[in-house]
């Protein structure tokens, strides 16, 4: 079998953002983890709540002062200076046990909390003194007191100076900070929306599986034969066994194209591949994990190949869930591939037709032990049993179990035509379906190419109408076989 082992690392993928995926994976997130969205209100009343037991109104008074030096009373270049001098360290100075102890000394108490502050503004010898304290009254005693005394204080410093009060407020009435309690709640959710625009973002970041067929093609190379969209299964008390199938009614359109696209790729790869001596019949269908569905695409692809008048054989070689047997109702037939291996049934006696179409399935029994797995897929078993579908049929199907955490699917590779790879949007790792792909080209299997499965949108894009350039438009101008059931639906 032919190799192809260009496996691209996703190393150089994980330094690249893409918007696109980006914003796509955001989305997903915000649809999965809706309920976040109640941080911003929880966050916008335990803002308010927060605001509300903490808050405590601060009254202000401000003067605004002219700073002379005591020898001229004209402005100088050297009183300019003196005033910035002194917006740059009134901070310290009022701050210092020095004015304070003047301060509280002046108004006769123990200590004061108010905040002084001073500017100068820039150009002039004019300063600006606030002062801030929770009692409107105290705010206003500080600020005389410290007009009264900062001059003695300021000469230690500057040297002498001279203070004019140009401006002096009077005893507040109204805090400086007042309580608004809408731009609370503003403020409060607006936080609320940055954590969950975060949170959203942190989650699309960090999410490394396969969004759309390209970022499948980057991790292994391989050709994206159909992208089937999402289609939810109604149901009506149906067991977990149940799946989307193309001879179901009111099925998805968009579902069947996919399929009719996917059968038109094998019968084309089956023409191509076509000699003397050996013809392409042989299809693997796998996955990386287990949920993608496999079992899905491999029975869909065998029905819509029936129906254009092919012999198809189905062979489930699922042995640990029997998921293609269980799916067609076949769970209860004795005659199975373990029968046949163990001599006991002859080999069409284990065959069995499905719904008078030119389908028939090799069904299976599900088997615990892992060691008989094994043996019962053996390549030399494997090999015994599609030499025998290949000389009846003119496709033979295996719905194998996931490659990626198996290794029964392996022995299957060796004697298929061709494997054809299940991925779930959004599912397994692209790590992970890199390692499968290498798995399979390593163990001499042909990866032919992959199924996109249960995409959202259109066209598997991340919201741009992207369409992938594959090349699996053969359906265009596709003369079907006619017979007595073949169906042009599908």
């Amino acid at each position: 079998m032919a190799s192809n082992n260009n496996n691209p690392s996703t190393e150089n993928r994980d330094d690249v953002i893409d918007l696109g995926r980006l914003l796509y994976y955001m989305y997903q997130g915000a649809k999965r983890y809706w309920f976040l969205v109640l941080v911003v209100p929880l966050l916008a009343v335990m803002g308010f709540v927060y605001a509300k037991l903490t808050y405590l109104p601060l009254y202000q008074v401000e003067a605004s002062i002219i700073v002379t030096d005591s020898i001229s009373s004209q402005q100088t270049s050297r009183e300019l200076t003196l005033a910035a001098q002194m917006g740059e360290t009134f901070s310290y100075i009022v701050n210092s046990d020095m004015l304070r102890n003047v301060v509280t000394r002046d108004l006769g108490v123990d200590s004061i909390d108010s905040t002084i502050t001073a500017s100068a503004v820039e150009g002039t010898n004019l300063l600006t003194i606030r002062v801030q304290d929770p009692d409107p009254q105290r705010a206003y005693d500080v600020m005389n007191s410290v007009l009264t005394n900062y001059p003695e204080i300021s000469d230690y410093v500057l040297g002498a100076t001279k203070i004019d009060v140009i401006q002096m407020g009077d005893v507040p009435t109204v805090p400086a900070n007042q309580y608004y309690i809408p731009q609370f709640f503003l403020r409060a959710a607006l936080v609320g929306v940055v954590i969950w625009i975060l949170i959203l973002f942190f989650y699309a970041y960090t999410r490394k599986t396969a969004g759309n067929a390209d970022d499948v093609h980057a991790v292994s190379n391989a050709e994206c034969l159909a992208i089937l969209p999402r289609t939810r299964l109604k149901k009506h008390g149906n067991s977990k066994n149940d799946r989307l199938l193309v001879i179901q009614k009111n099925i998805s359109q968009g579902l069947v194209e996919g399929f009719r696209n996917l059968a038109n790729r094998v019968e084309q790869d089956a023409e191509d591949g076509a000699d003397a001596s050996h013809a392409k019949k042989i299809y693997a269908v796998t996955s990386t994990v287990a949920g993608e569905g496999k079992t899905t695409v491999a029975i869909n692809l065998a029905i819509v190949l029936a129906r254009r008048s092919k012999r198809v054989l189905l062979v489930d070689a699922d042995l640990r869930e029997a998921s293609a047997t269980a799916v067609l109702k076949m769970d209860q037939e004795r005659n199975t591939l373990e029968t046949f291996l163990r001599g006991k049934t002859p080999w069409k006696e284990c065959l069995h037709q499905y719904r008078k179409m030119p389908l028939y399935v090799l069904p299976t029994q599900k088997v615990a032990s892992g060691a008989d797995v094994m043996r019962i897929l053996s390549v030399n078993h494997l090999r015994g049993i599609l030499s025998y579908a290949c000389r009846d049929f003119d496709y033979v199907i295996v719905d194998t179990p996931p490659i990626g955490i198996l290794a029964d699917a392996t022995a299957v590779l060796t004697v298929a035509d061709g494997v054809i790879l299940t991925v779930k949007q959004d599912y397994a790792q692209l790590q992970d379906i890199a390692e499968t792909s290498t798995r399979i080209t390593e163990n001499g299997g042909r990866l032919f190419g992959f199924v996109m499965n249960q995409v959202e949108g259109p066209t598997g894009g991340y919201g741009y109408g992207y369409r992938y350039g594959y090349g699996y438009g053969y359906g265009q101008g596709y003369r079907y076989n006619a017979g007595e059931y073949a169906d042009k639906s599908v």
